[in-house]
């Protein structure tokens, strides 16, 4: 294999977390920090955490927010440089996404950058490059690869179920097989956090023909990796007869692969355990105290092993590109001066 000029593999995080911070909470931030530590949520930052030190991620001046990322053709630029794209979760709905009608106009502002991301999906595994993405961010881009998202039913008319919490998915038989979540890198039941509404419903099926900027590719793999009987409503576990999809794999003709993960593994962190519990107090209101004060509770068996899928997936992303493209990136450590970003990080 030949060497990339000593280069680093390249990871490009978009951030889909539309809760930003207001001008008086992010008062303490430097300006130029801003646009990519003042929100609520600081998905990059924990995502970041768990990537190995010699991948690079962060560049200082190029922002994360979807909407600074795809709306600016240098830094759409920035992100077609990247080996392996990741994609966060969001307030927003990818279910209400994958329903709207244009018959009455034209995409919106935000639906359109929707679209341009499903298009980088594609076209990303179309060149061999692979995708992880969690929560909304697997849905969208199962949505890509022509899966099908589900939304959970309502509490009362207009309020959606959240199902939120460190909650127990197991593993399928092709979960156990798979090089990331199987061989022993995930016990066969684990717990991991979830703060979500809508999920995947449908993989797309083999042979599936995807129109791509660089061609035609077609799905050579589609599995569902882990799953969970029923979900946790406002008075408990409702519908445990229905499986519903935690984590799947999708590959294509490439060799480029998306995984998708409905939990949140950068936050399956002993400190950050339950912080997206904790910065949505909301919860309470919509759901319940008892339901509220339960999704606070890490349970004692959880074990955080969870957090070893982002690294594990790195590891595997980057040595099916190397393979493709018969390069081999360099193993050296970065020094990515990320302490003015971490001390930022909302405890």
């Amino acid at each position: 294999m030949t060497s990339p000029k000593g280069e680093n593999f390249r990871a490009q995080i978009i951030d889909f977390n539309p809760r930003r911070m207001n001008t008086e909470e992010a008062a303490g931030i430097p300006t130029d920090l801003r646009p990519l530590v003042a929100d609520k949520r600081q998905y990059p930052l924990h995502i970041g955490s768990l990537l190995p030190t010699d991948v690079a991620w962060y560049s200082p001046g190029h922002p994360w927010f979807f909407r600074d990322v795809l709306s600016n053709s240098r830094e759409t630029d920035e992100l077609n440089k990247a080996n392996v794209l990741i994609l966060t979760g969001s307030g927003m709905s990818a279910f209400q996404y994958q329903n709207i009608s244009f018959a009455e106009g034209p995409p919106g502002f935000e639906d359109t950058l929707l679209m341009i991301t499903e298009q980088k999906v594609k076209d990303f595994m179309a060149q061999g490059k692979s995708v992880f993405a969690n929560c909304f961010g697997g849905q969208l881009g199962v949505l890509a690869l022509g899966g099908k998202i589900g939304r959970l039913p309502e509490v009362v008319p207009g309020t959606t179920t959240t199902e939120a919490g460190w909650l127990s998915q197991r593993l399928t038989e092709a979960g156990k097989r798979d090089p990331i979540f199987g061989n022993g890198n995930l016990p066969e039941q684990f717990y991991a956090p979830h703060f979500h509404n809508d999920y995947v419903a449908e993989l797309p099926p083999v042979d599936l023909m995807i129109p791509t900027d660089s061609g035609r590719m077609f799905v050579v793999k589609s599995e569902v990796l882990a799953v969970r009987n029923g979900y946790l409503g406002k008075n408990g576990l409702e519908h445990p007869e229905q499986e519903f999809i935690m984590a799947s794999v999708i590959e294509v003709d490439t060799g480029a692969v998306l995984y998708q993960v409905q939990a949140h593994p950068e936050m399956s962190v002993r400190q950050y355990a339950n912080f997206l519990v904790r910065q949505n107090p909301w919860l309470a209101d919509e759901m319940g105290s008892e339901y509220y004060e339960q999704a606070l509770t890490v349970p004692e068996e959880a074990d955080f092993s969870a957090a070893n899928i982002i690294p594990n997936f790195i590891a595997l992303a980057r040595e099916r590109y190397e393979a493709s493209q018969k390069i081999m990136f360099s193993r050296a450590a970065i020094a990515q001066n990320l302490g003015a970003l971490y001390q930022h990080m909302i405890k």
